[in-house]
């Protein structure tokens, strides 16, 4: 009995020490990720994620892909998980117009342990 009880302190106390850091990113097909939002701001990620990639003769969606497959790549090798993607409003409204019709960006949520 003692040795379960043991194993599920252990338990517990693995679970409850995780700690995770957040990334928001902005994405464009030119340039790859562009970090908007970072918990820990040590780090300077701002150009790391991003893409170069050369246009040929095939259409504009087909190097978007290209390009958001190779900038997740990079953001998965650092061990960053997408958790979800949302359109939000970056800047408030100026005029009239934009209070009506927001104009909404499409946000990358990102998270990894903290090491």
């Amino acid at each position: 009995m003692k040795k379960i009880i043991l194993l599920l302190t252990l338990i517990a106390f693995s679970y409850s020490g995780e700690q995770w850091e957040y990334l928001l990113g902005e994405f464009s097909s030119k340039n790859g990720f562009l970090i908007i939002g970072l918990t820990d701001n040590k780090d300077k990620l701002f150009n790391k994620y991003t893409t170069l990639i050369e246009e040929g003769d095939n259409d504009a969606s087909f190097y978007t892909r290209a390009a958001l497959l190779t900038a997740l790549d990079k953001m998965g090798e650092d061990g960053w998980e997408l958790i979800n993607i949302a359109e939000t409003e970056l800047n408030p409204a100026k005029n009239q117009k934009e209070i009506k019709n927001p104009r909404l960006e499409k946000i990358f949520y990102f998270k990894r342990r903290k090491p």
